[in-house]
């Protein structure tokens, strides 16, 4: 009996997957955790920087869609919109905005490929 409790102390703790598979069997969790997104799987991302970004960075930029939203007494708003191969790349663009000195306000997905976000 006293085995059955340290197993399941350790169940949180183990950190080989693989290992824990063997002791625990699968759960609807592991399925799940399959379905999530992975560093090399492309998706579509949406950045919002604040400044002004012209439309002719857009091929150092990954291809991105590039469209301004300004408001009046508010700094203007940059919005890139595009499909990346994988988290690499968007990487690369990140650098980019940071080396033009461009605050970056949201970095989010839109849609994956493959992933199932909810």
């Amino acid at each position: 009996m006293r085995y059955f409790r340290l197993k399941k102390r350790l169940k949180p703790f183990l950190p080989n997957v693989g290992l824990r598979k063997i002791l625990f069997g699968t759960s609807s969790a592991d399925e799940h955790s399959r379905k999530r997104l992975t560093l090399g799987m492309p998706a579509t991302y949406r950045i919002r920087v604040q400044g002004f970004l012209e439309k002719r960075w857009a091929d150092r930029l990954g291809g991105m869609n590039i469209s301004e939203r300004s408001r009046e007494g508010q700094a203007p708003v940059t919005v890139l919109v595009g499909r990346m191969r994988d988290q690499a790349e968007l990487l690369g663009v990140v650098n980019s905005l940071n080396e033009l000195h461009l605050p970056i306000l949201l970095l989010e997905i839109i849609e994956s490929e493959e992933a199932d976000l909810g």
